[in-house]
């Protein structure tokens, strides 16, 4: 059976969250569809320092159980589920899910972004390679572990494994690191941190499990071994565009948070983007009733 909404949101992270919240508060009948538990990647995070409002910082899984609760409080709808398609019908937009199918009248995209891949032939069959996998440094206890990266996502992730592994290899592409000095000053007090800068991933080894990472020396061309059974890469974003079917002005679709492109990725800007996405569908939705 199908079900009806004005407006279906894909995507449960803040840019989804806060623009779910702005139009069921409108009185727009409003769901948000994600596969996965709501807040995206923000939802990870141990700590977010630079959310206004939050002079001592907040958890991210507690700022986006606020989103979730305000959401909620003006009657959007959460559906658990996988969008599989999303076609035109008439002028509405017809979403298939694992769930079962809806038509709405408004489509917003918030389907955010992922982190690159390598590029390695074993990269999506070895178990141990991880992107942004942030809530899983407590089980690497006593483990040697490396991360593929330079920029503050990944020093994010290299200090909070630094609290649980025994060793933490900060492999970075270019001369030196790209995240803010703060960030800096504070892995050089990780004495369990190395940084290898000039250095990339140049591959994998394992069978069914990683063993090992191949780093090659950009400057000189040798390729050492790093024996280790967890890599996290956090080498850049690329937008979700999966579904992204209708962005060239099709009538009734919206997108906002980091599936734009560009280096302007936090939270507090997603959440923004969706709010203004969310009122360029509401008066979308009172001008075609």
């Amino acid at each position: 059976m199908t079900k009806r909404a004005d407006a279906a949101l894909i995507g449960a992270g803040p840019a989804g969250l806060a623009a779910a919240a702005y139009l069921a508060r409108a009185g727009w009948k409003t769901v948000i569809i994600d596969k996965n538990s709501p807040g995206g990647t923000a939802r990870q995070l141990e700590l977010i320092e630079n959310y206004p409002g939050f002079p001592d910082g907040i958890p991210g899984k507690e700022l986006m159980r606020r989103f979730v609760r305000q959401a909620r409080r003006w009657g959007a709808r959460f559906v658990r589920a996988r969008a599989r398609g999303v076609r035109r019908r008439g002028s509405d937009f017809a979403v298939g899910t694992t769930a079962g199918n809806w038509e709405c009248r408004a489509l917003l995209l918030c389907s955010g972004a992922r982190f690159k891949d390598l590029g390695l032939a074993n990269e999506k069959t070895l178990e141990g390679i991880l992107h942004g996998a942030f809530d899983e440094a407590p089980r690497l206890r006593g483990r040697d572990v490396a991360v593929a990266g330079g920029g503050e996502a990944a020093v994010h992730q290299a200090l909070l494994l630094s609290r649980y592994a025994r060793e933490v290899t900060l492999i970075c592409r270019g001369p030196a690191l790209k995240a803010m000095r703060r960030l800096q000053s504070a892995l050089l007090r990780r004495p369990n941190i190395r940084t290898l800068t000039r250095s990339v991933v140049a591959g994998l080894r394992g069978k069914k499990k990683l063993a090992a990472v191949l780093v090659r020396d950009l400057k000189t061309g040798k390729i050492s071994r790093l024996k280790t059974s967890s890599l996290f890469v956090l080498i850049g974003k690329t937008p979700r565009t999966g579904l992204s079917l209708f962005r060239k002005k099709s009538p009734g679709f919206f997108s906002a948070g980091d599936i734009h492109s560009g280096r302007f990725r936090q939270t507090a800007i997603a959440a923004g983007d969706g709010i203004r996405a969310a009122m360029a569908c509401e008066k979308y939705l009172r001008g075609n009733r």
